[in-house]
Parts: C-alpha cells; sequence; structure tokens
C-alpha cells in the first residue's frame, strides 16, 4: 500500500500537518497496544519519535523507537510498526524527490547509523 502521511487507515490520528516547499509534516499520534499494517510511501520519510515506543520491521531488522529516536526510509520501502501499550506520538516529514535527486538510497546505509538524535 502506497500512501501520503495525511492519507491513513491505520490507527492513528493527525495532530497538524504543514507542507513547505516539498516537505510534507506532520505530527501523529499512534494509539497503544496497535499495529499499522506493512506499507510503504512514495517520498522519502524521516520521523522522530517524540513520546512513547514501538517497533519498525524494516527490510529484516526490527528498529526500535523511544522518544528522540530519528529514523530515515527511502520511498517506496515496505515497513510495519508495532505500537507498545504506551501510545506513541511522532513527527514526519516526507521529502519530494527534487530535494533528494535519486540519493534517497544511497543516503540510507549512512543515515541509518544515526539511531539516536546526536549519536552519530
Amino acid at each position: 500500500m502506497k500512501m501520503s502521511l495525511t492519507q491513513s487507515v491505520f490507527p492513528s490520528s493527525v495532530i497538524k500537518t504543514r507542507d513547505v516547499s516539498g516537505f510534507q509534516m506532520m505530527e501523529g499520534l499512534y494509539y497503544a497496544n496497535t499495529s499499522v499494517p506493512r506499507h510503504s510511501h512514495e517520498q522519502a520519510v524521516f520521523c522522530i519519535a517524540l513520546k512513547g515506543r514501538c517497533a519498525e520491521i524494516y527490510r529484516s531488522e526490527v528498529r526500535e523507537y523511544q522518544p528522540l529516536t530519528v529514523q530515515f526510509l527511502p520511498p517506496n520501502e515496505a515497513h510495519s510498526l508495532k505500537i507498545s501499550s504506551v501510545e506513541v506520538r511522532a513527527f514526519s516529514v516526507e521529502v519530494a524527490p527534487q530535494w533528494l535527486d535519486g540519493q534517497a538510497n544511497t543516503l540510507c546505509p549512512l543515515i541509518n547509523r544515526c539511531t539516536l538524535v546526536g549519536h552519530c
């Protein structure tokens, strides 16, 4: 399933969105004890966990989110989420293709080494 950040059929609610120069920003709330099924996004996405914990299944690994975790997801890469017993609040930024100029998959290994803010 391909989707944009504001288009959701998942157990979540959008708090606020804003589009600025090819960046679609969203603050969202994911409900406790729920799962987000496997899906992908047409645009590359940076996601910052603000509150709560969840596990993201991406490729063959599990990426754990806790407050201030920052992750990058290249466009069209499938992933799913399992939300813990506490709701998750997150800030996501979808990046329009012109900003990455085809570099999303090249950047992914470098960015994925930076799991927590300030720990690159």
